[in-house]
């Protein structure tokens, strides 16, 4: 495993642990109906779909990025950096 693919295995396991301690967290908190669960699954749905098509396209290649792998790599980790960041801030305030 090169240390590229190790990194993003690591914010992947820290996205999944930080998702799951939020649900966790959220559940105890506030009883949820059934409208609210069809939504969460429904927003996870779309999520793996979406995860799935990228990593078909990407091995496929059929839509390359006119970038270097390096320029790709710290865009995408900056991208998913913040996301998870602006994650946990809006979780963390509603508790």
């Amino acid at each position: 495993m090169t240390l590229v693919q190790l990194f993003w295995l690591i914010m992947a396991i820290v996205w999944f642990v930080m998702e799951l301690l939020i649900a966790g967290r959220s559940r105890k908190q506030t009883p949820r109906n059934k409208t609210e669960r069809r939504s969460e699954y429904s927003i996870w749905l779309v999520i793996l779909v979406v995860v799935f098509m990228a990593l078909y396209f990407k091995q496929r290649q059929l839509l390359p990025l006119p970038l270097q792998r390096e320029t790709r790599q710290i865009i995408g980790a900056m991208l998913f950096a913040s996301e998870l960041g602006s994650t946990i801030r809006v979780r963390l305030k509603k508790s």
